[in-house]
């Protein structure tokens, strides 16, 4: 959720708040008939405004550390992809074992097909071509927002790795490039892909609740602050110094 919407929230909280204290100054003249808008129902609002925001960020803490710890471990995707790259190019693999690694790759950097790109890298891995890799240069920089999802990422990965065990022809040395590493590094990403999720579904109930409470139709605290206003504009009059007072609090919606 965007930071000036969680802005909002406190603010329309934080108004409330001034609005019970100054209710409360008016003494005997403040006496609505609407039960919703009587102090002690206000107070109340206050009261579970309060806990709903708690639950809000007790839930946003574990999910900002699980996203962090995710991000940190899928940033060196695209550079391992490219050494992987290089290492394919000397290995002497088929052009079709080739195509089916590049599909795997391109999906894990979330980049499109290019033909002359991926003829050229298959091109120079075989006899009669250039010995190099293409150079990340060389690479289609189209971006997949659907290939570039974290489950996307960790399951092309996987198949990129079983891809490459199938094949005896690759044995790189830098045990980085290894299947067996890759394959172990797929299961790490995998693990932090289900935290991230486990910890997003308390976040997403917590910030429904607080939704609801905050911005229902007549029974919410924006709705009931508005209306609290109307009623001190009722009784004092728009010109009153009492509405002076409030006149500039807000209540905004989400």
């Amino acid at each position: 959720m965007a930071a000036n919407s969680e802005k909002g929230y406190e603010k329309n909280r934080a108004n409330l708040g001034i609005l019970i204290s100054f209710f409360k100054g008016y003494g005997s003249k403040y006496n609505p008939i609407n039960p919703l808008l009587k102090i002690s129902a206000l107070e109340i609002l206050d009261g579970k405004a309060a806990v709903e925001m708690k639950s809000v960020a007790d839930a946003l803490a574990p999910y900002a550390m699980a996203v962090d710890a995710r991000e940190e471990a899928f940033a060196p995707l695209n550079k391992l992809t490219t050494k992987i790259n290089y290492a394919l190019s000397s290995s002497g693999l088929s052009k079709k074992l080739l195509e089916d690694a590049q599909t795997h790759i391109r999906k894990i950097k979330g980049t499109r097909k290019s033909k002359k790109a991926l003829d050229a890298f298959i091109e120079s891995t075989h006899e009669g071509a250039k010995t190099t890799a293409p150079t990340d240069t060389n690479q289609p920089k189209q971006i997949s927002n659907s290939h570039l999802s974290y489950d996307n990422r960790a399951e092309n990965l996987y198949a990129l790795g079983t891809l490459l065990q199938s094949e005896p022809a690759y044995t790189p040395n830098e045990v980085e490039l290894q299947t067996g590493t890759l394959l172990t590094l797929c299961t790490n990403l995998k693990t932090l892909n289900k935290n991230v999720n486990d910890v997003f579904t308390p976040l997403s109930n917590a910030r429904v609740k607080r939704y609801k409470l905050f911005n229902d139709d007549v029974t919410g605290l924006c709705d009931i602050g508005k209306e609290a206003k109307n009623y001190v504009k009722s009784v004092f009059g728009v010109t009153s110094k009492e509405y002076k007072q409030i006149s500039k609090l807000t209540f905004t919606k989400a």
